[in-house]
């Protein structure tokens, strides 16, 4: 890049002395070249780009010219601009019988890619094999980056694929002989990695048929070693009074820290901190008159504050703010506010709350809760306070939501294509093609190859 910049100076100097002298000896007044972005020398223009905040700008920028995207996508720029993800859309987890997941592309997607989003990424899957994709058999566990991980229900096993490249692999985590399972899940641990070098957090809870005790277990699948058991444990020794637990559900990630909320332990939480590969437990304050197991419908993990975890619960009508103090175990109340009065509501003993994911509230802080089909309420939660705010409709698709990210470079790679065919078609006065790009960039029609 630092011979490019040289080069492009020196042709600029020559092309000024050119016209300097060619004024002089027509005895007119000195006069400069006429200047444009392109005059910008390359570092002051890394800086100017470093400024920019958001991926989808990113990713505007570098298909504006040749310039841009050579100086966007060079080594040093990415090393200090950090990890760079583009949003390309949601997947939506469905209750209904037939596909259990639907993509919905994002509305911040420039006009072409969004158009064009469909003939560069099989967001359905079809490339994985049949036997798969049955209908309702995959369960979308993880998302990050550019990859998907899977659990699939008629089989023990886990499927992660690529839906830019088309690349899967079926994985077979290792179990113990004579269980019965009753929960499984997959996480994704690395955000930059791609089919080659990805690694993968398997979590299971068996009942052992011998003795009917139940137990807990991690394992970790890598590239480099495969399957690796990461820590095992009966649930007796984690959570008092817990030697049969009817069943895990996942209510968030924090950091380093996985919890879940145990069914047939009204209170009890489990957590498996990454850093450490432990498993452990602590116990939410009690409801009085509240006898029923905690879900996502009305437990969430917040975050974490000053090495606390935080996490919301709902209880009828009230919404608790909570603590749990890392090292002393204890979990306290720290806020409790009324749902029915914040949202500026009539008291009705027939509404429900429950939290309720959208993709504008997937993965942040934000939680949509709602008590008809025709309204949804927001909250915000931090440490001074908690808004409110009410919008109108509603997620069709219901349950988890996972946001879908194309890495760098492969979203500069779908930008740029999408916008060059746009062009083309747009000065041929033709629509707009279907072919594809494949992975080293060459064009490929899609519906041939298959």
């Amino acid at each position: 890049m630092a011979e490019e910049s040289r080069r492009r100076r020196r042709r600029r100097r020559r092309s000024t002395s050119e016209i300097t002298r060619n004024c002089s000896r027509a005895g007119g007044t000195r006069a400069y070249a006429p200047t444009s972005i392109h005059d910008i020398a390359d570092d002051l223009l890394e800086l100017v780009l470093l400024r920019i905040g958001s991926p989808s700008c990113i990713v505007r920028a570098a298909a504006t010219c040749k310039l841009w995207r050579r100086v966007i996508a060079d080594a040093g720029f990415l090393r200090r601009r950090g990890s760079l993800h583009a949003l390309r859309g949601h997947y939506h987890v469905r209750q209904r019988c037939g596909r259990s997941f639907t993509f919905v592309p994002s509305p911040e997607l420039p006009r072409e890619a969004a158009v064009d989003l469909w003939n560069h990424v099989d967001v359905y899957l079809f490339f994985l094999p049949l036997r798969i994709r049955l209908d309702g058999n995959l369960v979308l566990n993880d998302s990050r980056g550019g990859l998907l991980a899977f659990v699939l229900r008629c089989s023990l096993s886990i499927v992660v694929c690529d839906p830019w490249t088309e690349e899967y692999k079926e994985l077979h985590p290792h179990y113990p002989l004579g269980f019965l399972s009753l929960y499984r899940a997959a996480f994704l641990l690395d955000a930059d990695a791609d089919m080659s070098n990805f690694r993968l957090l398997s979590v299971n809870l068996f009942r052992f048929l011998h003795n009917g005790s139940h137990a807990v277990e991690a394992q970790v699948f890598s590239a480099d070693n495969g399957w690796s058991l990461l820590r095992r444990a009966a649930t007796g020794d984690l959570i008092l009074g817990a030697n049969k637990i009817e069943g895990l559900v996942f209510v968030g990630r924090a950091e380093n820290w996985l919890c879940w909320s145990t069914k047939g332990n009204n209170n009890g939480v489990l957590r498996l901190d990454l850093s450490t590969g432990e498993f452990s437990s602590f116990t939410l304050p009690r409801l009085a008159n509240i006898d029923r197991s905690l879900s996502r419908r009305n437990l969430r993990v917040v975050g974490m504050d000053a090495g606390d975890l935080r996490l919301v619960r709902i209880a009828w009508d009230d919404l608790e703010v909570l603590r749990y103090v890392r090292g002393s175990g204890a979990c306290v109340v720290e806020r409790r506010v009324g749902l029915t009065q914040l949202a500026g509501l009539e008291a009705r003993r027939d509404r429900c709350w429950s939290f309720y994911e959208t993709a504008e509230v997937a993965g942040s802080v934000h939680f949509g809760l709602w008590p008809s089909d025709e309204y949804m309420w927001i909250f915000t939660v931090n440490n001074a306070n908690i808004k409110v705010e009410c919008k109108q409709g509603r997620n069709h698709y219901a349950n988890r939501v996972f946001p879908y990210q194309l890495p760098w470079p492969r979203a500069i790679k779908l930008v740029t294509t999408a916008a060059s065919i746009g062009n083309q078609a747009k000065a041929n006065d033709q629509p707009q093609t279907s072919e594809g790009l494949s992975q080293d960039g060459t064009r490929v029609n899609k519906r041939a190859r298959k």
